[in-house]
């Protein structure tokens, strides 16, 4: 069942892509060697173009800062981390406790403390990642309703 629903998301990708190729606003100035090449360049800069709409409308500065503020949180648990986590071991050997369990136990303490914060940041990082999707799924419709039209337009000009 799985092969089958990845088998039909591929087809459809490759029917929006044949649609998206056939209404793109080629390049005419180039002159193409094969059909082949002509279809490779549309779909590169379809993709790049998608690509492009998705870091102007969803990534905005805002949001890149957003995201550059959790990295550098993430980065900053994890260094107090090793750092904690070598203070304990030299407290500890000074302190003459070393057993490898004890070392062990409060080092999953520290653990437990940061990852718990990273879980934080990624419950955040998901929120963020809701409003991108539904930027995207909203430029989707938007690109099926112009491809609608554009198909109605070429449909109309060959009556």
């Amino acid at each position: 069942m799985k092969n089958k629903n990845l088998f039909t998301l591929w087809l459809w990708y490759l029917a929006w892509i044949a649609v998206a190729s056939k209404f793109f606003k080629k390049n005419k100035t180039k002159k193409y060697d094969s059909k082949l090449e002509e279809f490779g360049d549309n779909l590169v800069q379809i993709h790049k173009d998608f690509f492009s709409f998705i870091n102007e409308s969803t990534l905005t500065d805002e949001n890149k800062k957003l995201l550059n503020e959790y990295k550098d949180k993430v980065l900053a648990q994890i260094e107090l981390f090793k750092k904690e986590a070598k203070d304990m071991a030299i407290d500890l050997k000074a302190k003459w406790i070393t057993k490898k369990d004890e070392i062990e136990k409060e080092l999953k303490e520290i653990y437990k403390k940061r990852s718990e914060y990273i879980d934080e940041i990624k419950v955040q990082w998901e929120d963020l990642y809701e409003e991108v999707k539904d930027a995207v799924l909203e430029f989707v419709k938007d690109s099926k309703d112009k491809l609608k039209e554009t198909y109605k337009e070429a449909k109309a000009k060959l009556k």
